[in-house]
């Protein structure tokens, strides 16, 4: 459960204030949970209506130009594959569809490993998970650490004690295949 607080306005002048409690997690399973705290399918317009709460959101992640602000919560022992390493065969990551009550998506998994076409940017609250990058590499992440994950496949492990809580922001992008 968070409160949250929404200010909007137009021409310079607020238009709305709304201070409210979010109280159901968009997914919520063995301790993990991700609420959705506010969310846009499309490019956001100052002075209008602004955000739509989940249940007028289409998918878990944003199209091109829509973006997400979630809370995720990730459990002690959360993610933890001991078949991941620099061996893993990442040209064979397959497409899955993932299904919630209120939300569809389609991202890239293999192992624990997923990819979007966002940009992600969050922040650490508490606890603390580690970041595992696709050959292997992995930086353990703090409260007041920040990370922008730009469309790479990458795996969360909380390897800690305790849950660990990050705000996460999402834009949708345009991939681009290198060449």
């Amino acid at each position: 459960m968070f409160r949250r607080v929404v200010l909007k306005g137009g021409n310079g002048e607020p238009t709305a204030f709304s201070d409210n409690v979010v109280r159901e997690a968009v997914v919520r399973s063995g301790g993990h949970e991700l609420t959705l705290i506010w969310g846009s399918d499309v490019e956001p317009t100052l002075g209008t209506g602004g955000g739509l709460d989940s249940g007028e959101l289409r998918d878990f992640f944003p199209a091109l130009g829509g973006s997400r602000f979630y809370l995720q919560t990730l459990p002690p022992g959360y993610g933890i594959d001991p078949s991941r390493g620099p061996d893993m065969d990442y040209e064979a990551i397959e497409p899955v569809t993932v299904d919630s009550s209120s939300l569809r998506s389609t991202m890239y998994m293999s192992n624990g490993f997923h990819y979007t076409n966002t940009v992600d940017c969050g922040v650490i609250i508490s606890g603390a998970v580690w970041l595992i990058g696709p050959k292997g590499q992995e930086s353990e992440l703090t409260a007041g650490t920040a990370f922008i994950d730009m469309g790479a496949p990458h795996a969360w492990e909380n390897r800690s004690t305790e849950p660990c809580t990050f705000a996460l922001f999402i834009v949708g992008a345009n991939r681009v295949d290198p060449e």
